[in-house]
């Protein structure tokens, strides 16, 4: 028996969306490892750890796409590209603007704690979008440039944030709960703003 198209929609949009969790959950198991053994947060996680919150951010953007459009979805790794293309109508770019501007006191502390290290004043979601943009593609193949590029959490953040918003129950079942054993978020943010801001960073310590 042929199967529906809009079925076949529907479990891809599953898929993605289970798929954006999954690589969620795993950078955040990454982040939090170090911290459980008693190490502190391994510098040598950190390309892996952004690696995968990168690729989460792009498919939550793809299950977006996927949920609010009839077209193929877009074959690229570019984040800005994967955001532009978000339909005008459904207010999705809005929402996702509005979380990343609206942060909870713990990111706000850690972009103004980024902010007084790097002398740069706090960047605008353009900024950051542009930023992580090509993340996933660079970050994976670091052995080719040692360059470090930063994945804004934040982004992440909003667009899963944005994905419940919209479906708070259609897609319940495949919201994932933190790893195991994983740190609180307070935690991991505290873990984040030390990584980020160390007052005297070792040579291999990549945020």
């Amino acid at each position: 028996m042929t199967v529906p198209k809009s079925e076949k929609r529907q479990r891809l949009a599953r898929e993605l969306l289970l798929s954006a969790e999954e690589y969620r959950r795993a950078a955040i198991a990454l982040e939090s490892y170090g911290m459980i053994v008693g190490q502190g947060l391994d510098p040598h996680l950190m390309f892996p750890m952004n690696v995968y919150y990168a690729f989460a951010c792009e498919l939550y953007f793809k299950f977006l796409y996927c949920v609010l459009t009839t077209r193929d979805i877009p074959q690229t790794h570019d984040l800005e590209l994967l955001f532009k293309n978000l339909p005008k109508d459904k207010n999705v770019k809005l929402i996702i603007k509005r979380h990343w501007e609206n942060p909870v006191e713990i990111e706000l502390q850690i972009r103004k704690a980024t902010s007084a290290h790097t002398g740069q004043p706090i960047p605008t979601f353009e900024q950051a979008l542009a930023g992580t943009a090509k993340a996933f593609v660079k970050l994976r193949y670091h052995y080719e440039d040692r360059s470090i590029i930063n994945v804004s959490l934040d982004l992440v953040s909003a667009a899963r944030a944005t994905v419940f918003e919209m479906y708070p129950t259609e897609y319940a079942d495949i919201r994932l709960p933190l790893p195991t054993r994983a740190l609180s978020a307070d935690q991991q943010n505290i873990v984040k703003v030390a990584v980020r801001v160390p007052a005297n960073p070792p040579e291999d310590h990549r945020p």
